[in-house]
């Protein structure tokens, strides 16, 4: 094997080096010869600024210098330019850069085997699967077999469409019951903008306005945010309020709420005393909804309706405002601002642990939205009001942050920001009209949809179940609308 092949690029906490054994190998523009490895010097931990020049575990360099961050919570600890729970953390168990195998668990800063998994399975994201049979674990952890394929003996094989319950069209298998490009036929189309696909046939979209926020005969709620997803065999919505009668409150849909749907009171934190802070949303993980605000962190348990506080004043970075969302392995997360950089936190519920991801300096201060896609395993990230901000895609498998396509117009997002979990972000433009935006991940472009039935206003909110409808709401005049995605 040649040295350029044994020559690996090494990432650590997003601060690239390259490590080679060949002294004559040139380093890469910005990077900065340091005995064996090329370290950037406006970032490298151990590297900080000049050779030899470590930050310490309350820092980190930024631009060639060690600056001082939030310190880490007790057990934690800055690796890379991250904190992490030295406790808890797979990829830093003990100390930075201890990471334990896919059959271990980091307990108490140390890796321990977790209970083993059946053979032929594996354990892939705390979850023992077969890896010989699952369509997202095909052969290893991550492995997703496309359309049209089948996991079969740990590999993604082709299978004939119609074993799937699906129709061959070109090559491609769809289900022509509610595929709005293969609607009914492999050749007809739904109008993106105007109509979805039900029951085989293209029908019309319609906004249907609902039972507003301000219309539940108990009590209303005031300048309300939703609950972010509403997982497949539910239907119901939540929504907390900033002010109040009744600040938190479930959201039962027509016909079992009656013609518009139905508003009913839920309990609160601290024994009812208690008002949420401005457009925060409610992250949905197992059966639980999970909120951040300043420096507390809230868990609503859904079947008994009680509030706990796991973490009460105990987070480093305090949110005003910021969006709470969580992703398909149940993490949450919610983003801050800390000195020129967006400082994303996310939380753990299963153990409590918490991780920061420092990005990009235009996001995190001024009401931040965030919303997870299953289809992209993305977290997407904007910052409301505010036009010169982008639009962005994180990746926790890597903690990178993409810039995407921005939201077309002078205007900026709107608090309004949810995603379908199948490719798709909705929003609106901060102003006082009618429009609303989708966004698709596959293309990175917007397609404005069918006007609001009413102004959105800039301080609105919305979600989307899994049954394919997008709730509206409108913090300032407090109406409520829906509209069919598929």
């Amino acid at each position: 094997m040649s040295f350029a092949a044994k020559c690996r690029a090494i990432a650590v906490a997003a601060v690239l080096s390259f490590a080679c054994s060949k002294g004559s190998a040139p380093c890469l523009t910005g990077s900065t010869q340091c005995g064996a490895t090329c370290a950037n010097l406006m970032e490298d931990q151990l590297n900080c600024g000049a050779c030899g020049t470590a930050c310490g575990d309350t820092q980190r360099c930024s631009a060639g210098s060690c600056v001082a961050i939030a310190p880490c919570l007790s057990g934690s600890k800055v690796c890379g330019r991250t904190c992490v729970d030295l406790q808890t953390d797979q990829n830093n168990c003990g100390a930075c850069g201890q990471a334990c195998a896919y059959n271990q668990r980091c307990v108490s800063g140390a890796c321990a085997a977790v209970s083993p998994c059946l053979s032929g399975s594996k354990a892939c994201g705390g979850t023992c699967v077969d890896v010989q049979t699952d369509q997202n674990n095909c052969g290893d952890c991550g492995q997703v077999c496309g359309a049209g394929k089948r996991c079969v003996s740990g590999g993604c094989t082709a299978v004939p469409c119609s074993d799937l319950g699906l129709a061959d069209c070109d090559g491609g298998c769809f289900d022509l019951s509610t595929d709005p490009q293969h609607c009914g036929s492999c050749t007809v189309a739904c109008a993106d903008v105007t109509e979805f696909c039900s029951a085989s046939g293209c029908a019309t979209r319609t906004w249907e306005v609902l039972q507003g926020f301000d219309e539940n005969p108990d009590g209303g709620l005031q300048w309300p945010s939703f609950s972010d997803f509403t997982p497949a065999g539910e239907t119901a919505v939540y929504a907390g309020g900033a002010t109040g009668t009744n600040p938190f409150q479930v959201f039962t849909p027509p016909d079992a709420g009656g013609p518009l749907g139905s508003w009913s009171n839920l309990s609160v934190p601290d024994g009812g005393v208690f008002v949420f802070d401005y457009y925060v949303g409610f992250a949905r993980s197992g059966g639980a909804l999970y909120m951040m605000d300043s420096t507390n962190l809230y868990a609503y348990d859904i079947a008994s309706d009680t509030w706990t506080v796991p973490i009460d004043g105990g987070l480093p970075y305090g949110l005003s405002s910021a969006e709470t969302a969580a992703d398909d392995d149940g993490f949450v997360y919610a983003n801050a601002h800390d000195g020129g950089e967006s400082v994303l936190i996310q939380y753990e519920p299963a153990d409590g642990g918490l991780r920061y991801f420092f990005g990009p300096g235009d996001i995190g201060a001024s009401e931040p939205r965030a919303s997870w896609d299953t289809q992209t395993r993305r977290l997407y990230l904007a910052e409301q009001s505010t036009p010169t901000s982008n639009f962005y895609a994180f990746d926790p498998a890597d903690g990178g942050y993409t810039t995407l396509t921005n939201l077309p117009g002078p205007d900026g997002f709107n608090d309004s920001f949810c995603a379908d979990r199948v490719g798709h972000v909705f929003t609106a433009t901060n102003s006082s009209v009618s429009d609303f935006w989708m966004y698709t991940a596959a293309t990175n472009t917007w397609l404005r949809l069918m006007d609001l039935p009413f102004p959105h206003g800039d301080s609105a909110t919305c979600t989307i179940t899994a049954d394919g409808w997008l709730y509206f709401g409108n913090g300032n005049t407090g109406q409520v609308a829906r509209y069919k995605l598929r």
